[in-house]
């Protein structure tokens, strides 16, 4: 039995129609050949909209191939498994970690989105007349560019503010952010509230080439005759404000005061300041990939 994944160039990472899915394309070609009774690893797939070709033997009692590949961050992939009658009872399964994500019969096509990470690709079938070759395909997106979004959801004060201001000493928080330096649009003033809820979204565009975004954020109490008093909301330096930096690849957010992991992507967390006048900012960081 002999298996190869090739790697084929794709101007679109569009659904093509079953019987045109291995139409010569000119990109380079990768041949990968089998290791016997174990998995063969595809390496990462990069999201540029290329074809994945990837083609095996199946037989009376050779019944299961297996490849593996790594997703390096979360988009929509297309899966086809061509038809053969040679082979009965074809299916086409990708499993991430022990879950299953999807499972095809041959002929058909499917459209996934996938985790980053790494995944396994199982084709099975069997035939009663000897080794029998089956084909297939992943497509990959085509990334162009991506939109990364901050939502500044809520804060919440944890020590008194405008001390000396009259008899309030609830403040009047608003957030400034930059990304890449970059200022971005204000949040507006809530007024003596304590709590206050901003559902506020930032956004910055980067390149394909580029994956890093660089997010400076002030949380400030709005005084009277100044431009604001900032509250602490970094948990591992003196300085009030935070820096996160955000890598879209990887989903990852980290505080670059002293580079710990502090949030992931689509995921809500906090920041809490150690220093007063202290403070908790809740927030969301994530981002969509245009094509």
């Amino acid at each position: 039995m002999k298996r190869q994944l090739i790697a084929l160039g794709l101007l679109t990472g569009s659904i093509l129609p079953i019987a045109t899915v291995h139409s010569p394309a000119a990109a380079a070609t990768i041949t990968i050949n089998e290791l016997e009774g174990r998995v063969k690893s595809a390496g990462t797939l990069q999201q540029t909209g290329d074809r994945y070709g990837f083609t095996g033997t199946l037989g009376q009692r050779d019944k299961e191939d297996s490849f593996s590949f790594n997703v390096p961050e979360q988009g929509t992939h297309t899966f086809l498994l061509s038809a053969d009658s040679n082979l009965s009872n074809e299916f086409l399964s990708v499993f991430h970690g022990s879950q299953r994500v999807l499972r095809i019969k041959r002929g058909r096509s499917f459209q996934a989105t996938l985790k980053p990470g790494v995944h396994r690709l199982v084709v099975e079938g069997q035939s009663s007349i000897g080794q029998r070759k089956y084909t297939g395909d992943i497509i990959t997106p085509k990334v162009t560019s991506r939109k990364v979004n901050v939502d500044l959801i809520s804060a919440q004060g944890r020590d008194k503010f405008d001390r000396g201001i009259g008899s309030s000493t609830r403040p009047d928080f608003f957030v400034e952010t930059s990304m890449n330096n970059v200022s971005k649009p204000k949040t507006k003033v809530h007024g003596n509230n304590n709590t206050p809820r901003f559902n506020h979204r930032v956004s910055h565009t980067l390149p394909r080439s580029e994956n890093l975004v660089l997010i400076k954020i002030r949380l400030k109490d709005q005084d009277p005759g100044t431009d604001g008093q900032t509250a602490d909301i970094n948990p591992s330096t003196k300085s009030k404000e935070i820096t996160l930096r955000y890598i879209p690849t990887t989903g990852k957010i980290f505080n670059t005061s002293d580079n710990k992991l502090v949030g992931r992507y689509g995921v809500p967390f906090s920041l809490a300041g150690t220093n007063g006048p202290k403070a908790t900012l809740n927030l969301k960081i994530s981002h969509t990939n245009h094509r």
